[in-house]
C-alpha cells in the first residue's frame, strides 16, 4: 500500500516526471509547427498578395497567443492532476483509480487536446486570409489545410510515441506495481496494431497524400517548383526513420525482456520476473509469464517440499498424478530393513549416539533405494520401509531393483560400520525382507496430515519376512513370489514353507547370500 514513507522518498522526482512528460508534447508541438512555417514560407506566402500576408501573420499571432496557451495548460491541468494523485491519494481510492486510468490513457490524451488546438487553427487561419480585401488564389484554399493536417501528424504521432515512453518509463512503475495494467476498465489500450495504424498514417499515409495533392493543385514548369515536394518526401522519410526508431523502442523492450528470462526460466532460474508494465498485448503476455513461472516456482517448492518425504522423482509423479494420491491397486515389492538389537543397544547408549548411528545408517541407504527408483515411505526408528513399482505402469522389473537394492546395501553395511567407527560406536547388523504382491498405494492418514505408503497384506508379509532373517542366518530374505519374478536369480538357498505370524498359510521363503565389501 501507498505509505507516507514511500510518498516522500518518491515525491521530489515526481515533479522531474512531470516536467518531462510536459514538455515532451510541447517539444513534438514545436517540431510539427517548424514543418507548417517552412510549408507556408515556401507555399503559402508567394500565393498571398501584401494585405493577405498581414492578415495571414496576425490570424497565426493571434492564434498562437490564445489557443496554444489554453491548450498547453489544459494538458499541464491534466498531467498535474496525475501527480496530486500519486502524493495524496489512498491507492485504494476512487480518486487513485481515476489518475491511474488518465495515466494510462494520456498518450491518447495528447492527441486529444494537440489535435483539437491543430484542427482549430484550419478555419482560424483561412477566416483570417479570406478576411482581407483582394482575391485570393483558390490554391490557398487546398494548401492551407494540407500543410496544417501534415504537420499536425508529424506532431501528433511524435508525441504521442514519446508520451508513452515517458509514461511507461516515470509512471508506470508509481501507478502499475501489482502488474495487470492491460485489465483495467475504461482506459483505452494502446496495442500494436493501434501503434502501426498512428505509424503508417503519419508516416507514410501523410507524405505521399500531400505530394500528390501538391502535383494536382500545382503546374511544375520550373525546377523550382520541384525542390518544395522533393523536401517534403525527404521530411517525411526522416520523420518515418525517427517515429519507426521509437515504436521499436516501444516493441523490443518488451520482447527482449521476454526473450532474456524465458531463456533463464528454460536454465532453471524461476526468479527471473519480468517488472515491466505495459498496458498492451505485452502487457497480458508479461502478466501470463511472471504467473506461469510462479506457478512453476510453487510446484518445484512443492515438489522439493514433497520429495524430502518420498523423493523429488516420486514428487514429480505423483503431482502430474494427483489422482494416484487416493490410493491405487498395484503389483509391488515392498523391502523391510531393521537393524538387529536396536533395542538393547539403545538401552546401553546415550541418545546422542543413537542418533549419529541412525543419521550414518540412513544417509548410506536410503540412496541405495532411490537410486533404483524405490520409494521410502515409512521411517520407523531402526529401519524403514520402501516399495518398489508404485510410480511405474510396467508390472516386472520391480522385483529386480528390490533385491540389487538389498544386495548393494548389505554390501555398504562396510561403509556404515567404517563411518560408525570413525565416531567411535560398535558396528551393526541388518535384516533384509522383500515380498511381492498387490497392495494399495496412496495417502493415508488424517484430513490435513497424510504419508503416502502402501498398504496390504503384502506389506504385512515382507515385515514378517525381515524379522526372520535372524533366525534363519542370512542378512536378506526373500519371498517366493519375489524370488520367481526375478529375471536375474541370485544365489539362493530355499528355506522351505516358514509358518509367518499372523498368516495361517505357510510362506516360502529364500535366503540369499549378498556378499558385502571387505
Amino acid at each position: 500500500m501507498h505509505s507516507n514513507d514511500a510518498t516522500n522518498l518518491i515525491s521530489p522526482s515526481i515533479g522531474r516526471r512531470i516536467l518531462w512528460i510536459s514538455l515532451s508534447l510541447l517539444g513534438a508541438q514545436l517540431i510539427g509547427s517548424a514543418f507548417n512555417i517552412w510549408y507556408n514560407l515556401s507555399h503559402i506566402r508567394p500565393l498571398l498578395d501584401a494585405e493577405q500576408k498581414e492578415a495571414f501573420a496576425a490570424g497565426i499571432r493571434y492564434f498562437n497567443a490564445i489557443v496554444y496557451p489554453i491548450a498547453f495548460a489544459i494538458w499541464i491541468g491534466i498531467v498535474l492532476s496525475i501527480s496530486r494523485a500519486w502524493k495524496g491519494s489512498d491507492p485504494n481510492s476512487d480518486r487513485w483509480r481515476t489518475a491511474t486510468r488518465r495515466m494510462i490513457n494520456l498518450p491518447w490524451i495528447a492527441i486529444g487536446v494537440s489535435g483539437a488546438a491543430w484542427l482549430l487553427s484550419i478555419p482560424v487561419l483561412l477566416l483570417a486570409v479570406h478576411s482581407a480585401t483582394g482575391t485570393l488564389d483558390s490554391q490557398v484554399n487546398l494548401h492551407l489545410p494540407v500543410s496544417i493536417i501534415v504537420a499536425a501528424l508529424i506532431s501528433l504521432a511524435l508525441g504521442f510515441f514519446i508520451v508513452e515512453i515517458l509514461v511507461q518509463k516515470f509512471l508506470y512503475p508509481l501507478f502499475l506495481k501489482e502488474g495487470g495494467a492491460a485489465d483495467i476498465p475504461g482506459t483505452f489500450q494502446i496495442t500494436l496494431k493501434r501503434r502501426g495504424m498512428i505509424w503508417a498514417v503519419s508516416a507514410v499515409v501523410c507524405p505521399i497524400l500531400s505530394l500528390m495533392l501538391l502535383f494536382v493543385v500545382s503546374g511544375f514548369d520550373t525546377k523550382h517548383d520541384v525542390w518544395f515536394p522533393l523536401s517534403v518526401g525527404a521530411v517525411g522519410i526522416v520523420f518515418g526513420l525517427v517515429s519507426a526508431w521509437l515504436l521499436a523502442r516501444i516493441v523490443i523492450e518488451p520482447v527482449e525482456a521476454l526473450r532474456t528470462s524465458s531463456r533463464n526460466v528454460g536454465k532453471g532460474d524461476l526468479d527471473s520476473r519480468i517488472d515491466l508494465v505495459r498496458t498492451d498485448e505485452f502487457g497480458t503476455l508479461i502478466d501470463q509469464f511472471n504467473g506461469m513461472v510462479g506457478g512453476l516456482k510453487e510446484k518445484r517448492h512443492v515438489e522439493e517440499v514433497l520429495g524430502r518425504s518420498v523423493g523429488l522423482e516420486v514428487a514429480r509423479h505423483l503431482l502430474e498424478n494427483g489422482d494416484e494420491l487416493r490410493g491405487i491397486e498395484r503389483n509391488i515389492t515392498v523391502l523391510f530393513i531393521d537393524i538387529r538389537n536396536f533395542t538393547p543397544r539403545c538401552a546401553s547408549c546415550v541418545p546422542r549416539d543413537v542418533v549419529t548411528m541412525l543419521n550414518i545408517f540412513f544417509d548410506v541407504m536410503v540412496p541405495e533405494i532411490e537410486t533404483r527408483r524405490g520409494i521410502v515411505t515409512h521411517f520407523a526408528g531402526d529401519g524403514f520401509m520402501a516399495i518398489f513399482g508404485a510410480i511405474s505402469k510396467v508390472e516386472s522389473g520391480h522385483e529386480d531393483a528390490a533385491v540389487a537394492s538389498g544386495c548393494a546395501m548389505v554390501a555398504a553395511l562396510f561403509e556404515v560400520n567404517a563411518k560408525l567407527a570413525d565416531e567411535g560406536l560398535e558396528p551393526i547388523k541388518i535384516g533384509v525382507g522383500i515380498n511381492s504382491g498387490p497392495a494399495v498405494i496412496g495417502s493415508v492418514g488424517a484430513s490435513g496430515r497424510t504419508s503416502y505408503t502402501a498398504v496390504g497384506d503384502t506389506v504385512n508379509v515382507s515385515a514378517r519376512i525381515e524379522s526372520l532373517t535372524k533366525e534363519a542366518g542370512f542378512p536378506m530374505l526373500l519371498s517366493a513370489s519375489t524370488y520367481d519374478a526375478l529375471t536375474e536369480k541370485p544365489e539362493a538357498i530355499r528355506l522351505g514353507p516358514i509358518a509367518v505370524k499372523g498368516k495361517e498359510l505357510l510362506i516360502e521363503v529364500y535366503g540369499i547370500r549378498c556378499k558385502g565389501k571387505r
